[in-house]
């Protein structure tokens, strides 16, 4: 997605947007850090005053010794005192994010150790950064614990249940475990000393957000009545309560997050077993701040993106993201299997036969697992890597037999590497290896040069890299180094890059998700566990949420599309084809059908994609709503008097941007019914907007009306009537669904004649897997017309199927509204994309009478064009004409 144009707004309109990733950075909240002469810091909102965090003691291990600015009364030989040896304030300074100010503290031990920790507090963007500073270094470090911390700071109080009723009216996300964070845990503040994660496998980014259900509009902030909520009110209650964002902001892989119940700290700081810190190392820390769970997570990764200037340029161009791919995965028909007699190079060939040749399914590259190359014998719980070649049972022609016979390049899956690997000099081999008792680790960037060589000879195009969590946090030769698992991976990157490989995480616990923002090679990462027929992985909701704020599509897995299937996994089935169908296309990343030669079910898999194989996708992933997980939050009492909430379930929200347009879907399953308006499923574009304003300013305009807007979820200029058309297209009848959403600000003003403003919500009810729906929006323009799209498919409005929607004959809404149908002067058309041949309906409505939008049946009218794509692939398609214009 590239920005627009946008010379037309006027500056202070800028300065109140918010910005997608391509865009420059919004303002969001500001914090402040204030410092005490012990070294202490408050973390207070700056627009209210309240406090949100209070550090405590810090400390340091330094010649085995532990050295605290808060030592035991009692004298212990083990720990020492860490003193304030100075503080520097009003250290004035700038970066990538603007200005700001520092205050340093530096401490030092009894034997003379002097560590520096920093606060700088930024004078507009909403973030405070915290960085540990080691002039000279540190040694004998070990805590012989690697999920404890070696330094700490900052180190925050959490909170005491008996004595902060605050903590009960906020909330907190805790991404840990493998894949994605995928073993988040949500709870009350209040309780974050019992149930906050962290070490090796779950330091991840922290939440902490107020929970919003106490936002009353008709009340003001000293409790009196409102009894007039202004527009800008209504905004702020949409964007939600306040939040921050914790995290790691630099030295990825050797940074922890650690709950210490023994003295009820959070504490951040370099991991336990590292032996020694080098000389000047620098370990940085980020708290990032705005409205709403969503914004603020994706405002941080943002912050993250930018200071490392990785872009999301990968997203679009990586093929297996974009165009439907076959796969051999665990959960997979030929897992570990073939058909038959027959050798895994005549099964994948055969498929290419079936699926392809012969049923038409568009695959355009081939995932191949575990099953291809050498391992060694079992001695971790698995097999490790002893090489990374075909064996001859498996391809006796070899791999690049394979892709040429199918012309589909790999992902190609790789695990940890063995201590009995043939490419380290230890075993005979070419390369430099750190030895552990089961596995080893590559230490030579000339490794990767040869491994990517040999990949690229026979069609690799992403290097899948598995079992990260074993290669790094049972391994002592990265635990034990406080640089050696970041070296690791920047060497992969570095070789990737060189080669034009992409890179798949898989099984990563969160700080690889961070560490990839210094590689732009690494495209995509695995959002759940493994998927099995009838497993619950595909509910990647909230980890999509983590993923797309560092510009990682979040990948479900494969799937099985026949609920036909039998006998490859016992007596397991899968239930729900079309759920996983849908998500897997909701969820920007991979769509990976895994059927066996002869089940697919086609149709299923063409509602994801051209003819051509292009995944007709959202342009940001599915994302749990913040109300949805807010509804996870255990009562804030255990008081009779109080009512449980209703936990609302999988929830999620998507967005496709065409011609600065916003077309949002809805995905409900296994939910609470529930009902959203338009200002809960495109948001505003500012929380300080006025729309109403902005709507009467819009109606004064005329053809002078602001250009296109390149940004997520937010209004664009060209439906500011606030209304759109829905479609649900998981019903195998989306048309009979139709339906329409408007904002709080639509009103049905014509001429002199204004009716109150009106909301209409989109209605959903409660779902099963089985009955989960997914709801398809398009705005209604300012001319009546509404690009419905090719509703047969997931994403009728997709921005790999349409581009250049334009409205003719705008003129004013009154105007258009009493055209006569049959001579209107107002039009619609769009360019349409696929594959030459490729056959496409393309649906749009014209809402006859604004007034009358309540009775769909009566303002409404529906037009189909059909529509033969030709050589170019494009066409260009125009209602009411119902003409289709080769281009």
């Amino acid at each position: 997605m590239r920005c627009p144009s946008i010379s037309t707004f006027s500056i202070l309109l800028m300065q109140l947007l918010l910005t997608s990733s391509c865009c420059p950075l919004a303002q969001g909240l500001k914090l402040q850090a204030k410092v005490n002469e012990n070294g202490n810091i408050d973390i207070l909102m700056v627009h209210d005053g309240k406090l949100w965090l209070r550090s405590s003691e810090v400390f340091i291990r330094s010649n085995g010794r532990l050295h605290s600015s808060n030592p035991p009364s009692t004298t212990e030989s083990s720990v020492g005192l860490l003193k304030v040896y100075s503080i520097e304030r009003g250290i004035e300074g700038s970066d990538i994010f603007g200005s700001f100010n520092t205050t340093t503290v530096t401490w030092v031990t009894e034997d003379s150790v002097k560590v520096e920790f920093s606060v700088s507090e930024y004078h507009e963007g909403g973030q405070i950064i915290f960085t540990q500073r080691f002039p000279q270094g540190l040694n004998i470090t070990s805590a012989n614990d690697p999920d404890q911390v070696i330094t700490s700071f900052p180190s925050f109080q959490l909170p005491n249940k008996q004595k902060n009723k605050l903590s009960y009216s906020r909330g907190f996300l805790a991404y840990a475990g493998s894949m994605m964070g995928s073993e988040y845990v949500i709870d009350r503040w209040g309780n974050a000393s019992d149930s906050l994660p962290g070490g090796m496998r779950s330091t991840g980014p922290l939440v902490i957000f107020d929970d919003d259900g106490n936002n009353d509009l008709d009340k003001n902030h000293d409790g009196s009545k409102n009894n007039s909520p202004s527009s800008n009110q209504r905004a702020q209650q949409r964007a939600g309560g306040d939040a921050i964002v914790l995290s790691a902001f630099s030295q990825f892989m050797s940074a922890n997050q650690v709950n210490d119940n023994s003295s009820n700290l959070l504490r951040y700081g370099i991991m336990g077993n590292v032996t020694e810190v080098p000389l000047n190392f620098e370990m940085k820390f980020i708290i990032s701040a705005d409205k709403g769970i969503n914004k603020a997570m994706h405002m941080w990764g943002e912050k993250l993106l930018k200071y490392y200037g990785k872009s999301r340029a990968a997203l679009e161009q990586d093929l297996t993201i974009n165009y439907l791919g076959y796969a051999t995965d665990n959960g997979a028909w030929y897992y570990y299997n073939t058909e038959g007699n027959k050798s895994y190079e005549e099964t994948l060939i055969e498929v290419r036969k079936q699926h392809t040749d012969k049923m038409k399914i568009p695959y355009r590259f081939l995932q191949i697992d575990s099953w291809w190359y050498y391992q060694d014998e079992k001695s971790w719980g698995t097999h490790g890597i002893k090489n990374w070649t075909a064996k001859p049972d498996v391809f006796p022609h070899g791999l690049d037999y394979v892709y040429n016979h199918t012309n589909w390049p790999y992902i190609a899956h790789n695990r940890f590497w063995s201590n009995n690997t043939d490419y380290a000099q230890q075993n005979g081999g070419d390369f430099k290896f750190c030895m552990d008792d089961k596995k080893s680790f590559p230490l030579e960037q000339s490794f990767w040069e040869f491994l990517f060589d040999y990949g690229k000879s026979w069609g690799l195009y992403v290097y899948e890299q598995d079992w990260l969590f074993g290669e790094d946090d049972m391994n002592h030769c990265t635990l034990s180094s406080a640089t050696s698992a970041r070296t690791w991976l920047l060497q992969m990157g570095r070789s990737a890059h060189k080669h034009g490989v992409y890179i798949q995480y898989c099984m990563e616990p969160s700080r690889f998700v961070l560490q990839s923002v210094e590689i732009p090679q690494v495209s995509q990462a695995r959002a759940s566990e493994d998927y099995k027929p009838g497993s619950d992985q595909w509910r990647i909701g909230i980890t999509s949420i983590f993923g797309d704020a560092l510009a990682l599509a979040p990948l479900k897995d494969n799937f099985w599309s026949n609920s036909s299937e039998i006998g490859r996994y016992g007596t397991q089935v899968e239930e729900y084809p079309d759920l996983q169908a849908a998500v897997s296309t909701l969820s920007t990343a991979s769509v990976l059908p895994s059927d066996s030669m002869f089940s697919p079910n086609v149709s299923l898999i063409l509602k994801s994609v051209r003819a051509d194989g292009m995944l007709l996708k959202p342009d940001s992933p599915a994302k749990m709503t913040d109300k949805a997980i807010i509804s996870q939050l255990r009562p804030q009492s255990s008081s009779s008097s109080v009512t449980t909430p209703t936990i609302i379930g999988d929830l999620w929200i998507s967005h496709s941007y065409v011609s600065g347009l916003v077309f949002p879907q809805v995905f409900a399953a296994e939910s609470s019914a529930y009902s959203l308006g338009v200002e809960e499923i495109v948001e505003s574009c500012s929380v300080e907007l006025n729309l109403e304003e902005e709507e009467e300013e819009d109606k004064n305009d005329g053809d002078t009306a602001k250009e296109e807007r390149c940004l997520p979820s937010m209004f664009s200029s060209s439906s500011f009537s606030s209304l759109y058309l829905a479609v649900n297209t998981a019903s195998p009848h989306p048309l009979k669904t139709l339906t329409y959403v408007s904002s709080s600000s639509f009103s049905s003003s014509i001429g002199d004649r204004a009716q109150q403003p009106s909301s209409h919500m989109l209605n959903l009810p409660k779902t099963t897997k089985a009955s989960f729906e997914v709801w398809s929006l398009s705005p209604v323009l300012r001319n009546g017309w509404s690009l419905l799209g090719d509703v047969s498919k997931w994403v009728p409005v997709a921005s790999k199927r349409f581009q250049q929607i334009e409205e003719i004959g705008r003129g004013n809404r009154g105007e258009m509204i009493n055209n006569n149908i049959s001579g209107m002067a107002s039009q619609l058309s769009a360019t349409i994309l696929g594959s030459p041949g490729e056959t496409v309906t393309v649906y749009a409505a014209y809402l006859k009478n604004k007034q009358d939008v309540e009775s769909l049946e009566s303002s409404l009218i529906l037009f189909s064009a059909t529509c033969v794509l030709p050589e170019s692939g494009s066409s260009r398609v125009t209602f009411p004409q119902k003409t289709c214009l080769y281009i």
